[in-house]
């Protein structure tokens, strides 16, 4: 997943959860974002809100569904910024 802003002063709310639950978990910083202990095999939909100069939300970006295939449960996600 990639978000390109031109705004210098942007940090990102990343929501992300597995497939089949309602609850979204919250992770809010700069790029690149890590999240850990994430189930091996097991499908995720993530979403990402760009915060500018730390109180202005943006549209947040459509679901992106992933599948965690990584066996130490990290993944990495990187937002571009322009």
């Amino acid at each position: 997943m990639s978000i390109e802003s031109d705004n210098e002063n942007v940090t990102y709310a990343l929501e992300y959860k597995m497939q089949e639950q309602d609850a979204w978990i919250e992770v809010v910083g700069a790029s690149p974002i890590s999240i850990n202990n994430l189930s091996y095999g097991t499908p995720y939909l993530f979403r990402a809100t760009p915060i500018c100069n730390g109180t202005d939300y943006s549209i947040t970006s459509d679901e992106v569904l992933s599948y965690s295939l990584i066996p130490q449960n990290h993944y990495k996600l990187y937002f571009l910024s322009t």
